[in-house]
Order: C-alpha cells, then structure tokens, then sequence
C-alpha cells in the first residue's frame, strides 16, 4: 500500500462498483449513480465546485493490470472527470457548464491530481477490509453510506456471504420486460432488498419448496408471474414491511391465485407455518379440476390482467391498443385528434414527442371524463373563502383511479399497474417525470421506457374514453 497523488485522468471508475450492477462504460455508471441518488450526486457536484475538493478522505485504487480502479471514491473522481472534460459525451445543464467555464487555471491545476491510497493485486484482502469498515454489511463502524443492496453485493461476493434476495432479484433484472432500462438501472441501486429478504422466506414454504435456492433456481422458468408481481410491487412501494409481515399478505388475489404446488400431490406432513396456504392451493385445484373436467384444458385467463409478454416493450402494441380508444362525445373531440397524432409518430426516433401528446392524452381525458361524469372526481379545490384552485394532476389522478376502483372490484387489478407507474415519483411517467421531460436537459426516454409505459398506463386511458 501507498500513499500518492494520481491524476484524474489516469483514474478508473469502477464498472462493477457495488452500488449497482456492473456498467459497461464510465458514462453508463456515471448515469447509474444520478439514477440512484440524484439530489445526492448534485449536490456533491455543486459542492465540488463552489467549494473545491476536500481531500480529507482518499481515493481507494486498486492497481490491476496496469490500470488505476477507482473502488472507493466513485462520485467524487466521476464528477472531476467531468468538470475536466474527461467524459466528452456527457452533457450538463447550462448551470454547471456556466460555472465550468468560470473555473480559474489554480483551481484546475489544483485539482488535477488528488491523494489516493494505492493497493497492489496481492493487497486486495487488506482493501476490502478498510472497505468493509466505511460501508460494509454489519460493520458497527460503518458509516452507512452504501444502500442495503450495496452491502448485499459486497457481503456476496467479497465475503461469500449467501445473498438470496439478491440472487433473485438480478434475475429478475436480467430476465424482465416489466420495467424499462431506466428504472432496471435505478433499482439495480436502491430497490429495498431487505424487503425481497423477508418475502422469500414466506414464499419458498408458500410455494412448498425444500429450500429457497430450489425456488432462485426453478425461476423464471417456473413461477415467474407471481414473483415478477411481488418485485414489482416491492420497487413501487406497493408492498412493504407493514404488508408482508402480515401472515394473510400471499392470501391476496393477486399473489394467492399464482400459488401452486410444486407437484401433483398436497403434502398432508406440512408444519403448521404452511397449513393455510396449503388449504388455499387445495381449494384452488379442487376448483380447476372441477371446471376442467378432461384436465386437459389451459388454465383460463383472469380477469382484467393482461399477461406479460415481450410485446410491451414494441411499438407495435402501442399502436394495436391506441387504436382500440374510440371516444365519443362533448369534450372528446381533441382526444380524437391527439390520438391521431401519436398513431402517426414514430416512437424510435420521437419518444419525447410522444411522450408530451401522451401527458395531453392523460390530462384531458381527466377533464373530459369529469365533465360527462361530475359526480366522479374533482378537478378544482374550494378554499374556506372561496377561492378557487386547480388540484395537481397526480392528486386528479389519485381520485380517478379511486373512483375507478370502487366503481367496480375488478379494476383493482386493472389499475394496478397505471396506478404504479402515475403515481410513484420512482416511475419514469410519474408525474413527477413527465414535468423532468421539459425541464431538465439531461432526462430523456428510449423507444422501449416509453411502450413499457403506455401499456402499463393504457387501462386508465382506456376507462377515460368511456
């Protein structure tokens, strides 16, 4: 080990830095750290530079093949190589390139090398250890900085710790159309694993598996709806702690109806932690024996859930079901016109301007529908003094879906996937994200983000058009 100062140039970032899942190219990871704590990574950018680089705490290099990784220190040496024009592809709002540009040649020069702590091949047990002491799984003088799901990796595949929940969920990443890229990058960072961790020791007995490396292994080719829904719902703060620690959460439609045995026969030596949803799986074969009398016949599909299929994801699906809205009366007729106008786009090569027609698509059908029906939700809130004010568009959107829900049971699950996608600001058509596409100069969607999202979005617009 020693102790020396490196040029930011000859660093490396670390393309399989625990924060995430390994990146191909130092843009890419640069991408992933915003996408898993943006504020953070701003806020150490601006830092940076209206305060200089406070080398109070070195760099962590690892000296491998004649190269200089980065393996602790990630954030502060990407945002150097930034500011230095190392990373020529990035593009930066004007506000930071302004303030680039006002930087003087002694803050440069300054900066141009910083303090590292050097570590040889043959050293490598001695660094993960001062690493596992900054953000290791359990270290008591850590200082918390890594996300959970950090530690797990460190934990995996530093100390060969088992990682179950991780195992599962890079599966899940790896092999799931659900999500688009983006969302599969910020999770890689910040999903909460511990949830996933608690989850599967219910799911394994649920699904009558000896073990939960059996139930990793058999997945995706078997159970892959109903872990697929339990992820999803994780990532979307749809199902926490308060859920899943309660004994009747897998008795829920959603999650009960994919629970089947792993064979033909209901085993009667189940412990007690199984009996009830060894009763629900009995009862639900009974059902599908008495209704498919030869036994031959596929299991029927459920009502109000579409199945999961790679055709999400293409454009072609896109046009299929815009095509199917057919609205009609007093207040609809931009509808018409704006769905012709997205039939017309070309989603590869204009997803922001399909994006901006699908906001207007979304808002007006709010109002339209409130229009013919009034008793349905409300677009304005009353002050005690009478002023009147426009409601934000995902509290509008929030009443819909409500309305909607209790307008018939059935919609529950209809809505679920809209409800996910609108209203959790994690969501790349939140809201929240929709208002980004206009203001913020680095947010931007591929063709694949935006059919994931409009067929996830599609049955509220489709209840709207009614």
């Amino acid at each position: 080990m020693e102790i020396r100062k490196i040029k930011i140039q000859d660093l490396e970032l670390d393309l399989n830095n625990f924060r995430s899942i390994p990146q191909t190219d130092e843009k890419a990871a640069i991408d992933t750290y915003i996408s898993i704590s943006p504020d953070s990574y701003w806020a150490l950018f601006t830092s940076i530079l209206e305060n200089g680089y406070f080398g109070t705490e070195n760099i962590i290099v690892l000296e491998e093949n004649e190269k200089l990784i980065v393996k602790e220190g990630n954030r502060r040496v990407s945002i150097l190589k930034i500011i230095f024009g190392l990373i020529p592809e990035y593009t930066l709002d004007d506000y930071y390139l302004i303030k680039i540009r006002n930087l003087d040649i002694d803050w440069k020069s300054k900066y141009e090398e910083i303090p590292c702590v050097i570590y040889k091949e043959n050293e490598m047990k001695i660094m993960n250890q001062q690493i596992a002491l900054i953000h290791g799984k359990d270290e008591k003088a850590g200082r918390d900085k890594w996300k959970a799901i950090a530690k797990a990796r460190f934990s995996r595949d530093v100390q060969n710790h088992v990682e179950y929940a991780l195992d599962l969920f890079e599966k899940y990443l790896s092999n799931c159309n659900q999500i688009s890229d983006s969302t599969k990058k910020r999770w890689s960072g910040c999903f909460p694993i511990t949830i996933l961790d608690e989850v599967i020791l219910k799911l394994y007995k649920a699904l009558m598996y000896q073990s939960i490396s059996a139930l990793i292994n058999d997945y995706p080719q078997k159970n892959e709806e109903l872990i697929n829904s339990i992820i999803y719902d994780i990532g979307f703060e749809q199902l926490s702690f308060k859920e899943i620690r309660e004994d009747t959460f897998l008795r829920n439609d959603k999650y009960s109806e994919n629970i089947f045995p792993m064979s033909s026969d209901i085993h009667e030596q189940d412990n007690t932690d199984n009996s009830d949803f060894c009763e629900i799986i009995k009862t639900q074969k009974e059902t599908r024996i008495e209704t498919n009398t030869d036994n031959l016949e596929p299991k029927k599909k459920v009502a109000g859930r579409e199945p999961l299929s790679s055709s999400y994801n293409d454009s072609k699906s896109v046009r299929k079901r815009l095509r199917t809205i057919k609205p009609s009366g007093i207040g609809f007729e931009k509808i018409v016109t704006i769905k012709e106008e997205m039939l017309q786009i070309d989603i590869s090569k204009c997803p922001l301007a399909f994006c901006f027609l699908l906001r207007s698509m979304i808002e007006i059908s709010l109002k339209a529908y409130k229009e013919k029906n009034p008793d349905s939700y409300e677009l304005v809130v009353k002050s005690s003094n009478g002023k009147v004010t426009d409601r934000k568009l995902k509290e509008i959107t929030n009443d819909a879906i409500g309305y909607f829900e209790k307008k018939d049971i059935a919609n529950q699950k209809k809505l679920y996937s809209s409800k996910a996608v609108l209203l959790s600001d994690e969501s790349i058509f939140s809201v929240t994200s929709l208002n980004q596409l206009i203001h913020n100069q680095n947010f931007s969607l591929c063709e694949k983000d935006v059919c994931i999202g409009f067929n996830n979005i599609f049955p509220l617009i489709e209840l709207l058009s009614h």
